[in-house]
């Protein structure tokens, strides 16, 4: 009769360990979508872009945030594009240059015993000084990070930008 196999105990406590760590991880859950106005899509594709108003909704003061955030996408814009313009939108209407406009979400929420954020960016880009947006992109995920992490805050714009293709 052969011996059984026996496991040591030191590899049977880190797989129970393996084992109870997995349950701790979750999966992200991401969201992505985007709109072009009929007719504007060669300029969507080709014009310059320059940053308008940027609005942050969080349970706490978000003036800064809303500062570090234009300046994210500043920062992005000018280095993806070196038509972007960093100065004053209002100047810019009618100059061939479209104005994105940002709103960035954040709410707090429990799922299985754990705390969450979802965390949402809204970008729409505009011609001009017309009201209607010629395209609107949204990104939403859900994370135990928070907007008030400037790394985070920087991907997380990054992302929504990759949704309008820059």
């Amino acid at each position: 009769m052969k011996p059984l196999l026996r496991i040591p105990a030191n590899a049977a406590l880190v797989l129970c360990v393996l084992t109870a760590c997995s349950c701790l991880l979750f999966e992200t859950r991401r969201a992505r979508d985007l709109y072009v106005a009929p007719g504007y899509e060669q300029s969507f594709r080709t014009a310059g872009w320059s940053v308008g108003p940027v609005r942050v909704h969080k349970g706490v003061s978000t003036d800064s945030l809303e500062d570090e955030a234009r300046s994210i996408l500043q920062v992005l814009l000018l280095r993806d594009s070196a038509s972007a313009s960093v100065g004053d939108t209002a100047a810019l209407g009618g100059s061939g240059k479209l104005t994105l406009a940002a709103l960035i979400r954040q709410r707090e929420f429990v799922r299985e015993y754990r705390s969450l954020n979802a965390v949402s960016v809204e970008l729409r880009l505009f011609d001009g000084d017309c009201e209607t947006p010629i395209a609107i992109a949204l990104y939403s995920e859900n994370t135990p990070e928070t907007i008030e992490s400037h790394a985070y805050l920087y991907s997380l714009i990054r992302k929504a930008l990759r949704v309008l293709g820059r």
